[in-house]
C-alpha cells in the first residue's frame, strides 16, 4: 500500500496494516524524504520515500503492476543521556525523593530541529541555572535523552536503570518537548499536576492551555508513565513543522520557551507540588 498526506506515519502504517496490507510505503507530501517515527513496533514493514519517488512510482502503478526491490542496511551507534544531578536540601524530611526534568536532545536526520527539541533541551539547561541555588526538599535531575527519535531509546534505558525504590521516589517527571510553536504554552499528563500546573499560571500570569499533547507517536515521558510514574508534558500545540526543513530557528517562539520555563519553576517551588504526590 501506497500513501501520501499530513496524518502520522505511526497512523497510516497502522491503517495500512488494518486495510490488509504487507508493507507500506509512505511518501512525503512536500519535496524531499522524510523521517517516519514509531511509538510502537509496527505489525508490518513500512518505508518512508520522498514525494518524486512517491509521485514516480504511483504513476507507474496506473499502468499496472510495480515490482521493486528494498535494500536495508542496520547501523550500530552509540547513544547518551546527559545527566546532572542536584542533591536534596541537607534537612529535607524525604527519602529518596526526586523529580526529573528532561527532554530529547536528538532529531532526525537532515533536519535543524529547532523547535524539536532543540527548544526543550534550551529551557532544561535554564531551568538548571535557576535551581542552582534553590534550597528543595526532593532531589532534582536535569537529563538530556538521547534517541528519543529511534522510539524512546534514551528516556527507557534510563528508567530500566532504575531500581524499584528509586522508580517510587520519583515526585514527578517534567518533560520538555517541542515547546517553540503555537499560539500559547500548553501542557498535558497526570490530571493533578496538570491541575496544579493550572492554577500556577494564573498566578503568574501565565498563558497555558490543558491540551492531549502528540496525537500519535510519543515523547519522553510515556517511559516514565509506564511505571506509573506522575508526568507533566510542556509543549507548543503547533507541531506542522517538526520532522521538515522547516524546523529552523525562526519559526521558534522565545516568549513560549519563558512561559514553559516560568511555570515549571512555579510549580516545583510551590508548597502544593508534594502535596500532589501524596
Amino acid at each position: 500500500l501506497i500513501q501520501r498526506g499530513l496524518i502520522q506515519f505511526q497512523e497510516k502504517v497502522d491503517r495500512a496494516a488494518e486495510a490488509g496490507a504487507l508493507a507500506a510505503v509512505i511518501y512525503n507530501n512536500i519535496p524531499g524524504n522524510f523521517h517516519g517515527v514509531m511509538s510502537s513496533t509496527p505489525s508490518i514493514a513500512a518505508l518512508a520515500i520522498s514525494q518524486m519517488d512517491g509521485q514516480r512510482i504511483e504513476g507507474l502503478l496506473e499502468t499496472g503492476q510495480v515490482n521493486a526491490r528494498v535494500s536495508v542496511k542496520g547501523i550500530i551507534q552509540t547513544s547518551h543521556n546527559v545527566v546532572a544531578t542536584k542533591p536534596a536540601s541537607e534537612d529535607s524530611f524525604f527519602d529518596h525523593a526526586s523529580v526529573v526534568l528532561g527532554g530529547h536532545y536528538d532529531t532526525v536526520p537532515n533536519v535543524s530541529g529547532a523547535n524539536d527539541n532543540s527548544s526543550g533541551t534550551a529551557v532544561v539547561l535554564a531551568l538548571a541555572e535557576a535551581l542552582a541555588q534553590d534550597s528543595l526538599p526532593f532531589t532534582l535531575r536535569f537529563i538530556g535523552f538521547g534517541s528519543e527519535e529511534l522510539g524512546l531509546v534514551g528516556s527507557q534505558h534510563y528508567v530500566d536503570s532504575l531500581t524499584e525504590e528509586e522508580k517510587e521516589g520519583i515526585i514527578a517527571m517534567f518533560n520538555f518537548d517541542a515547546l517553540g510553536s503555537g499560539r500559547q504554552a500548553s501542557v498535558s499528563g497526570d490530571a493533578e499536576l496538570t491541575a496544579l500546573a493550572i492554577e500556577q499560571a494564573g498566578k503568574e500570569g501565565i498563558s497555558v492551555q490543558a491540551g492531549r499533547g502528540l496525537k500519535r507517536g510519543g515523547s519522553d515521558h510515556m517511559s516514565f508513565a509506564k511505571e506509573d510514574i506522575p508526568v507533566l508534558m510542556f509543549y507548543g500545540p503547533d507541531f506542522s513543522r517538526i520532522h521538515t526543513s522547516s524546523d529552523t530557528l525562526e519559526y521558534v517562539k522565545p516568549s513560549l520557551l519563558r512561559d514553559a520555563a516560568q511555570l515549571a519553576l512555579a510549580i516545583l517551588r510551590s508548597p502544593d507540588f508534594l502535596a500532589v504526590d501524596e
